[in-house]
């Protein structure tokens, strides 16, 4: 009996060390802790690096001159729609809409297969967008973002150019 006394009273101690010893000093810091920083918008929003719009905006202007279409066109739609992000997706109620131009999966991805594009690939995706802008002119797909892509025909590039 006594052995389990002796045993019962060390373990007490043991346990009461760790728990007055081991316990993390909890100290008040001068400055309140802000949480880091991070940006409202959504990442598909956020700026890409200054190259990677400089080589899309190349390839736009590329792709307009292969398919006919006013590259200033192109580029406003592309801005409004994706800020030109080819990860860019819109959930709706019944269907997605992909990458820079807002493809819609519902309307086009079966469309879109039968003439050799997966709108799911980025760059299909953007080579598709030029064919329906090409076929179809900006009022048929992209009518509610023309509020956007209109203005951004008037306005100057970053770099004080047209866009």
């Amino acid at each position: 009996m006594k052995v389990i006394y002796t045993t019962l009273f060390l373990a007490t101690i043991i346990i009461f060390t760790n728990i007055v010893f081991a316990s993390p000093v909890i100290q008040t810091p001068e400055q309140p802790i802000k949480p880091p920083e991070t940006s409202q918008e959504p990442p598909h929003k956020q700026l890409d690096t200054q190259i990677e719009q400089d080589t899309l905006k190349n390839r736009i202007y590329s792709l307009a001159r292969k398919y006919d279409v006013d590259p200033r066109l192109a580029w406003a739609i592309i801005q409004c729609e994706s800020s030109g992000s080819s990860t860019a997706t819109h959930i709706n109620s019944d269907s997605i809409d992909i990458g820079r131009w807002q493809i819609n999966n519902k309307w086009h991805e079966e469309y879109a297969k039968k003439a050799g594009y997966d709108i799911y690939n980025p760059e299909d995706n953007l080579i598709y967008g030029f064919l329906l802008l090409k076929s179809d002119g900006p009022d048929k797909h992209w009518l509610y973002s023309k509020p956007c892509w209109s203005k951004k025909l008037l306005d100057k590039d970053s770099d004080g150019t047209k866009i």
